[in-house]
């Protein structure tokens, strides 16, 4: 955020030229603000957010500069934009849809040849040697087409990082009784509602119940906000950040049937990343167009828990049994050697392919937030909501959290006492070695307050070893 890689320019070489000079921090889309927010709820630090908060909004700014569409009287106006390759997505079906209703410059791509020229590195070279290239040079980069898109992804992390400003401005005011920040935390509030309804108005698509990308609507070269239809796994990045106001539910909850169908994103071996009954579909390629990478896990399964916990009602045991065969699966993908490679490949029960130790996912927090609901908060406080199917486990231990700077373990068990027959559950949390609060029900919302510290059961004279 104030380092070096807020003030040099990312790099430029094969893969990596740009026409826009920005610095290595904007080098790929990125929710890095929210990310930050989501560390101070864990290990607060008033002092650490002060020095810090200039640097959030600076790196904000950049986003709003660089990467909003300027035509304003296009449909998406004032919305953000990016190419495929800086998405971390290289080649996406959305923007295959956009380069064939495209003429001129990319009329290179119809439906017939496209895969020559947009299905991997290989094929830019043959883009590279066209005649179209040659003729318009600066709508291609070493033959990647110069075309942006208006995708889910990016808007929804615009929406995560202004919300985010406005949070940690307002605990700058109340921290610090500091009235510039409240004004602050008033603007990017503004901002971030803003960014939130284009996105639930532009791109969602009411007759096939999903959010879809769109080609920018200032792009230089190709067509201008045309409306991909097609599902990609990116749809769901919206409920990742809680962007569905609660009383909308019904209106875009339709979109995770597609979740649990095959002819959608579950297959054998995990997520695809594009809905398996489109005619483009392809896992065998390395692009986006089908086969599975552990970011977009990512992304996805933290969206769907947080439909099930904060849209849902009621959750049934079908729902939590979902999310635990997507996570199982992403735990088998992880090999008997572990690692986190780059991708793999949804119809087969395999490992990671591509380079290894890939460090492309946030596997941890699915298991610990996602699937065992542990909900960190600004307040002195946390929720715990696991996900768990009812008999799945009969017992697991999610301990030594440092949060608060307090130590938080969590153990839940069917057999607390091996001289007693018959289902003793219970789930129990300590706080500092403290019992602070116990539930005969797996599933049910905790909310713990920090105890103080005295006057409560140590965890060694709660626990039979």
């Amino acid at each position: 955020m104030r380092g070096s890689a807020s003030r040099l320019n990312q790099r430029e070489n094969a893969n990596f030229l740009t026409y826009t000079s920005r610095p290595e921090s904007h080098h790929f889309s990125s929710w890095m603000i929210d990310g930050i927010e989501a560390f101070l709820k864990v290990h607060p630090d008033r002092e650490w957010l002060q020095s810090i908060l200039p640097h959030l909004a600076a790196h904000q700014q950049v986003w709003d500069t660089l990467f909003t569409v300027t035509d304003l009287q296009a449909k998406t106006a004032r919305m953000y934009k990016f190419l495929d390759l800086y998405d971390g997505m290289e080649f996406s079906l959305s923007t295959v849809l956009g380069l064939i209703e495209s003429d001129d410059a990319y009329g290179l791509y119809t439906v017939d040849n496209w895969r020559n020229y947009y299905l991997g590195w290989e094929t830019t070279d043959n883009a590279a040697q066209s005649p179209h290239a040659k003729r318009y040079p600066k709508a291609y980069r070493n033959g990647y087409p110069d075309f942006y898109i208006v995708r889910p992804t990016l808007n929804a992390y615009a929406y995560a990082n202004l919300r985010s400003l406005s949070n940690l401005y307002n605990l700058m005011h109340s921290n610090f009784a500091d009235l510039e920040a409240k004004t602050q935390a008033t603007k990017y509030k503004i901002k971030a509602e803003e960014i939130q309804r284009k996105i639930l108005d532009v791109l969602w698509n009411e007759e096939d119940q999903f959010f879809y990308s769109y080609t920018a609507g200032d792009n230089k070269f190709g067509a201008r906000d045309f409306e991909s239809r097609v599902r990609e796994s990116v749809g769901y990045t919206p409920w990742y950040f809680n962007m569905i106001p609660f009383s909308d539910n019904e209106k875009y909850e339709k979109a995770w049937e597609m979740f649990a169908s095959e002819k959608g994103f579950f297959n054998t071996g995990g997520m695809t990343t594009a809905e398996q009954q489109h005619p483009y579909y392809n896992e065998q390629a390395y692009a986006w167009n089908g086969r599975g990478w552990p970011f977009q896990n990512s992304v996805v399964y933290k969206a769907y828990a947080n439909y099930l916990r904060n849209y849902k009602t009621p959750v049934t045991e079908h729902d939590r049994q979902l999310l635990y065969n997507y996570v199982r699966k992403l735990v088998a993908t992880h090999g008997e050697k572990p690692n986190i490679g780059e991708w793999y490949i949804p119809s087969e029960r395999g490992t990671f392919g591509g380079e290894k130790d890939y460090f492309h996912s946030t596997f941890p927090d699915i298991i610990i937030e996602d699937l065992l609901g542990f909900k960190a908060l600004h307040q002195d406080l946390f929720i715990l909501q696991p996900l768990l199917p009812e008999n799945t486990w009969s017992h697991f231990y999610l301990g030594n959290i440092a949060y608060h700077g307090r130590t938080i373990d969590i153990i839940w068990k069917k057999d607390w006492d091996l001289q007693k027959e018959g289902n003793q559950s219970e789930l129990r949390i300590w706080v500092d070695g403290r019992l602070a609060k116990t539930s005969d029900r797996l599933t049910d919302e905790i909310v713990v307050e920090m105890p103080p510290d005295k006057g409560l059961p140590t965890r060694n004279s709660s626990v039979r070893k």
